[in-house]
């Protein structure tokens, strides 16, 4: 645990509704609470406000600094609402996005 907070290493667990992804992602994040690290769980639709309030006020670059300096960050995407964020005809598409994994089911 403690060489991956430190290495900033990523995870990604994919996998089918159900499977346990998001009990995962709290366990390692309790983990790290019981040996000392600050640990920041959010909703990504709950950051990507934060952000976009941050820009708004001025106050983004402060906001992902901060974000930055919290050793694990665990964002939990609920990915229909990202889905439908990137293929908006007001919003998106988002010129970057290459792919999406995801046991959504996108036609819903």
């Amino acid at each position: 645990m403690r060489r991956f907070i430190e290495k900033r290493e990523d995870a990604l667990f994919l996998g089918p509704p159900g499977t346990g992804k998001s009990h995962l992602a709290q366990a390692i994040g309790r983990a790290a609470i019981q040996q000392g690290y600050r640990v920041l769980y959010r909703e990504a639709h709950t950051l990507i406000e934060e952000i976009a309030d941050a820009t708004l006020d001025g106050t983004r670059k402060k906001l992902l600094a901060d974000l930055a300096a919290v050793p694990l960050l665990i964002p939990w995407f609920v990915v229909g609402m990202i889905w439908k964020i990137m293929t908006d005809p007001v919003i998106g598409p988002v010129g970057a996005f290459a792919g999406l994994v995801t046991d959504y089911d996108l036609n819903v």
